[in-house]
């Protein structure tokens, strides 16, 4: 924690290395304490992220863009790939 604390939750290279070879009997190599931030720093976001779900949206109210299906409503313009080409204008028939 005392890591996290003087450096963040990334902290750099150079902060990692000094750590280590100041608690070299707790961590015996970097690896040791790469492995051991990454696991603490992801008990800390696990520990911060809500596990519940949203509450469901309101009947009358928006849904959630991320979830909303398109629109109803009539049919938009066929694309242009799907209209047959037309005759050359001026050209014989």
């Amino acid at each position: 924690m005392q890591l996290f604390q003087e450096h963040g939750f990334f902290p750099s290279a150079q902060a990692t290395a000094a750590f280590q070879a100041r608690f070299a009997d707790i961590f015996p190599t970097k690896l040791c304490l790469q492995l051991k931030i990454r696991e603490v720093r992801q008990k800390i976001m696990q520990a911060a992220t809500p596990t519940d779900p949203a509450p469901p949206p309101e009947p009358d109210g928006p849904a959630p863009s991320a979830e909303a299906p398109p629109p109803s409503g009539p049919d938009p313009a066929p694309s242009a790939e799907a209209t047959p080409p037309e005759p050359p204008a001026g050209g014989a028939r």
